[in-house]
């Protein structure tokens, strides 16, 4: 694990740790999981949590996160940072990402980018053409096409 990917799991720790206490709960757990676009299931976010709680305490120390964020095979974290992407492209949170929201996301980012480049983009992205990008698609896409 680099110290980049060391700073991130950190930083989502502490936004996970709500009362500050250096441990996360499984609501505190669940809550940001949720929070960041977690899709899973209540028991697979039990299962999450008691695979972390190695002391078996009900409660997962920062260096409990840390080792088992270090377990995890890197296209679980890809997926995490890819979803996140989503989620930030995907303004109205209708689990659709329309023309209009991808061209709002770049000029937030600073980037411009004109009609034509969204459409190319739309077009390598949106396989069903229906005018916007599926959750399913943009993950699968940008996987394949190393986009972000």
């Amino acid at each position: 694990m680099d110290s980049q990917e060391k700073t991130h799991f950190s930083e989502f720790f502490e936004e996970a740790d709500i009362d500050g206490n250096g441990y996360l709960t499984f609501a505190e757990l669940a809550s940001v999981l949720k929070k960041n676009g977690y899709t899973g299931t209540e028991v697979e976010v039990k299962k999450m949590f008691a695979a972390m709680d190695t002391s078996g305490d009900n409660r997962v120390s920062k260096e409990e996160f840390m080792i088992a964020m270090m377990k995890k095979p890197i296209s679980v974290h890809r997926e995490a940072e890819l979803r996140a992407i989503f989620q930030a492209f995907d303004e109205d949170g209708d689990g659709e990402v329309t023309p209009a929201e991808i061209k709002s996301a770049f000029d937030k980012m600073g980037l411009s980018f004109g009609d034509e480049q969204i459409e190319e983009l739309m077009g390598l992205m949106d396989e069903d053409a229906s005018g916007s990008i599926s959750y399913e698609e943009f993950i699968d896409k940008a996987a394949h096409l190393d986009i972000f």
